[in-house]
């Protein structure tokens, strides 16, 4: 070994370890120094024991620039290293610098080795994609509950872009997320939750996610506790503490005597009892419950009676005359007219027929059938100095007895409000005494049954029309 001056730096060609007569960077490389006054010599620099890649990205976009860099060790070792691409049509590298420029879509491998000794060395495979376009949250939620929690996800578009998302939350004290898009919640409020590329922080996507409190208690603020088959009655519940969801879900035990809608309106079903229950929907341990009794109810009836006695309708269609003389009857006229009965009973008319100069030449009776047309011929005698002659149809009457067709309309209506079948008894009479009706109808569960039934009167009387449920004894 070479004599060192006190106080001098040397360097690398001044010391061949291998004693090989040459100097190279195979040769372990020891900087020392005398200290002044001391025998003692201080080691500056070491071999290289290793070398890894603590800097780069794994996926990087067609037409970026990524620096890499390295450690080696041991700390006093020399940090020299060399870079180098396998594939330089996917990506090159700067060999001093280490900065990789992304040529097109592919995958090369990254090595870094020790210049002092190029048997130390590192690699990194990297992937070069696509530009990405776009990004977009794919599975999210808007509320959450405390104490639960929820995986984002999130794609990169085109698909063959690098996929890599950043998250973030907007407000960590209603709720963190973490790198792989695991939603936490804190405490209640709002937050923003985002998706952003890890290539290009521009390309990102939002929502809003609510953190609500777990429920506590569940209180029924409107009930019925009895109804009558048939009945409705909306109830209301209320959730606890004000953070949480206000939201109940309904059941009934005995499905037979009542329901209820998801809406809370409970319609009874049939006599008997059942318990409603409010389930907090987004815990469906916390619940209240109230018992609900059904009685027995009463069938709906509704009835109206309409009389009528139909009468004649008679009335003059046409009517003609020619006047004649002979030597024996002296001037008289022939007559010819029509009748009609709009009416629906048959009828009788008196028909007077005129002279406008002898006045009233002929009274006569004709009938004419219901809703029929009849004609009509006789003469009277007239004399020279009429010029036209007139009719009057007068007491138009019913043929037969006045009560002939007398009757009575009676419509009636039986509802069951109930889910059970119920038998209904109608009795309908006159004023007189007579039943005219007396009989037994079932009625199916929420069913109307609507009838109109005549009855025929032989005397002017109303009825009385009686609906009742009957119960069997």
């Amino acid at each position: 070994m070479d004599a060192f001056v006190s106080g001098e730096t040397l360097k690398a060609e001044d010391y061949d370890r291998n004693d090989d007569g040459i100097v190279d960077g195979r040769d372990m490389i020891l900087y020392e120094r005398l200290i002044a006054g001391d025998d003692s010599w201080e080691r500056l620099y070491e071999i290289p024991g290793s070398v890894s890649i603590i800097q780069g990205k794994e996926t990087i976009s067609e037409g970026d620039m990524v620096r890499f860099t390295a450690s080696v060790l041991p700390e006093k070792a020399d940090k020299s290293v060399l870079w180098t691409s396998a594939d330089t049509a996917v990506g090159t590298i700067d060999q001093k610098t280490g900065l990789f420029t992304a040529k097109k879509t592919g995958t090369t491998t990254i090595t870094v080795y020790c210049e002092a000794d190029m048997t130390i060395m590192s690699t990194k495979k990297v992937f070069v994609s696509v530009v990405p376009e776009s990004v977009r949250i794919t599975s999210y939620l808007t509320e959450i509950t405390e104490g639960d929690s929820f995986g984002f996800k999130a794609s990169v578009s085109p698909a063959d872009a690098n996929q890599k998302i950043i998250w973030f939350s907007s407000d960590t004290t209603v709720g963190t997320i973490d790198e792989n898009g695991l939603f936490v919640p804190q405490s209640p409020g709002t937050t923003t939750i985002t998706a952003m590329s890890d290539v290009n922080p521009a390309l990102r996507d939002s929502v809003n996610l609510t953190v609500v409190s777990r429920p506590k208690s569940v209180m029924i603020t409107a009930w019925k506790e009895s109804l009558k088959e048939g009945e409705t009655y909306s109830f209301n519940a209320f959730v606890s503490p004000s953070t949480a969801v206000n939201e109940v879900l309904w059941n009934t035990s005995n499905s037979t005597v009542g329901i209820i809608t998801q809406d809370g309106l409970f319609i009874a079903m049939r006599e008997g009892t059942t318990v409603v229950t409010a389930y907090a929907a987004r815990d469906p341990s916390i619940k209240a419950t109230k018992t609900i009794t059904v009685t027995k109810s009463q069938l709906i009836t509704n009835y109206s009676v309409y009389y009528r006695n139909p009468m004649p309708d008679i009335y003059l269609v046409s009517e003609s005359s020619t006047k004649h003389w002979d030597i024996i009857d002296g001037y008289y006229r022939t007559c010819s007219y029509r009748l009609a009965n709009a009416g629906d009973a048959d009828g009788t008319a008196t028909v007077k027929i005129y002279s406008d100069y002898k006045g009233l030449l002929r009274t006569k009776n004709d009938s004419v059938p219901a809703d029929s047309v009849k004609n009509f011929t006789t003469t009277a005698n007239t004399c020279a100095e009429d010029n036209y002659i007139y009719y009057r149809i007068t007491n138009v009457t019913k043929s037969g007895s006045y009560y002939d067709g007398y009757y009575a309309n009676v419509t009636y209506s039986i509802e069951n409000p109930s889910g059970s079948a119920k038998t209904a008894r109608i009795r309908i009479t006159a004023a007189n005494g007579t039943i005219l009706k007396n009989e037994y109808i079932d009625v199916p569960a929420y069913r109307m049954i609507s009838k109109t039934e005549q009855f025929v009167l032989n005397q002017r009387t109303t009825v009385n029309t009686e609906i009742t449920t009957y119960t069997s004894m």
